[in-house]
Order: C-alpha cells, then sequence, then structure tokens
C-alpha cells in the first residue's frame, strides 16, 4: 500500500522529556505528513526497551494519531524484523548505543541486558568513544588522534573532562 517514509530529529524516551517529543511530533512529523490518512503507526525506537518508555511514545503518538492503531517496540526488534522477516537469526546493533538479541518468527525472543554509557554498552560509539577519550586525557592518544580532538573541541581540558563524566553525553563522546 501507500507507505511513507520520514526523517524527523527523532525521539528517545530515555534522553527526552515529554515536550521535546511532542515538539519533534507536532512541529516535525505533522508538518511532513497527513496524520488523518495514516491508518497504522509501527514504532521501533531507541530507549522503547521499557514498558514505561514504549508506553510515554504511544501515549504522544497516539494524540497525533488519533483513533489508530499504534505499536511501540525497540530499535533492535525494528532491525530484526527488517533484516530476518519471519526467519531466525542474531541482531546486533551499535551505534550511539548498543544492543544484541535473538529473532525468530518475526519476533524478538531474547536480548541481551543492555545498561547505558558509562555502567555499559560496550561496543557502542560511546564505548569506543570513552575509551579514545580515556588514552586523551591520560596523554596517551596518537598525534592524529590528538590533533583531531584539539582541532574540534570548543572547552578547556577541564570542562571536557567534566562533559565526559556526565551520563547523558554519550552522543556527545560516540
Amino acid at each position: 500500500e501507500n507507505e511513507q517514509v520520514v526523517r524527523t530529529s527523532g525521539i528517545n524516551p530515555v534522553l527526552k522529556v515529554d515536550a521535546e517529543i511532542e515538539s519533534v511530533l507536532f512541529d516535525e512529523l505533522a508538518m511532513l505528513i497527513n496524520a488523518s490518512k495514516v491508518k497504522e503507526v509501527h514504532f521501533y525506537g531507541a530507549g522503547c526497551g521499557k514498558w514505561e518508555q514504549a508506553e510515554r511514545i504511544q501515549k504522544l503518538l497516539l494524540e497525533l494519531f488519533r483513533n489508530k492503531k499504534v505499536t511501540v517496540k525497540t530499535d533492535l526488534e525494528g532491525a530484526g524484523r527488517a533484516i530476518f522477516d519471519r526467519s531466525k537469526g542474531i541482531i546486533f546493533i551499535s551505534g550511539t548505543g548498543s544492543s544484541a538479541g535473538f529473532m525468530e518468527r518475526g519476533d524478538l525472543v531474547d536480548q541481551m541486558p543492555s545498561k547505558a554509557y558509562p555502567e555499559g554498552d560496550n561496543g557502542s560509539g560511546a564505548h569506543i568513544g570513552s575509551l579514545i577519550m580515556k588514552d586523551y586525557f591520560l596523554g596517551n592518544t596518537p598525534q592524529s588522534i590528538k590533533s583531531i580532538i584539539d582541532g574540534q573541541r570548543k572547552l578547556p581540558l577541564d570542562d571536557l573532562f567534566l562533559q565526559f563524566q556526565n551520563p547523558h553525553k554519550s552522543k556527545l563522546i560516540a
């Protein structure tokens, strides 16, 4: 049928409060689509692994897509369905965060426990970035990497170190 793909700045219920998510939905998404013509919404997103977070997203989507079927699942399940459809296999995501799971018959049947930066997320961009930054702060990075960081950093070293320790800065570190 008629499918439409659109791009917004993104919504992650772990990183954004409801007002920020509403802004993305109503100031960005609603301008790109005709919500009244949408029959169903299937949202697959980072940060939707816990029911409370998925429920927040579903509630906010229902404000825009009134009286429509709205399902909210994890980004891992969305990637698994896209790759494996109804067959089975192991799926990995490594972006700002990381996750892995097992897909069977179109469902995510097992998922690796995921801890956010800085406690976990091994293999993620945040984890790899934190290893690079640790070496940078200790003076152990190769000159080529040090030059890149020095050329892009906008903060004094002490302020950068404080930013590096903030668990909400995983995207910056990645």
